[in-house]
């Protein structure tokens, strides 16, 4: 029979918070301050895109990771051919 006694164990966690953000095209940088939930509304203004390329493509097996803010990607799905859909101009 094993007997237990209770023991309170604090765990220690580490957290990396954002403190700034820049895109990637124009290099506009947002500083970003506050709790956590502030920083992320401050942050959306910038989209973060990752792209995977597969075998026998030229950038094989590559996985590359940005950010664009509001103005850069407006401009460049302005460049498409064909729009994606809900995009309006704004």
């Amino acid at each position: 029979m094993r007997k237990y006694e209770k023991k309170e164990i604090t765990k220690v966690e580490r957290a990396y918070l954002e403190t700034s953000i820049t895109c990637n095209k124009c290099g506009k940088t947002k500083q970003l301050e506050g709790e956590d939930y502030e920083r992320e509304w401050q942050s959306n203004v910038f989209q973060s895109f990752t792209t995977h390329f597969g075998y026998g493509t030229r950038h094989d097996t590559e996985k590359w990771n940005f950010d664009l803010c509001e103005d850069c990607l407006t401009e460049l799905v302005r460049s498409f051919k064909h729009l994606p859909d809900g995009f309006r101009e704004g």
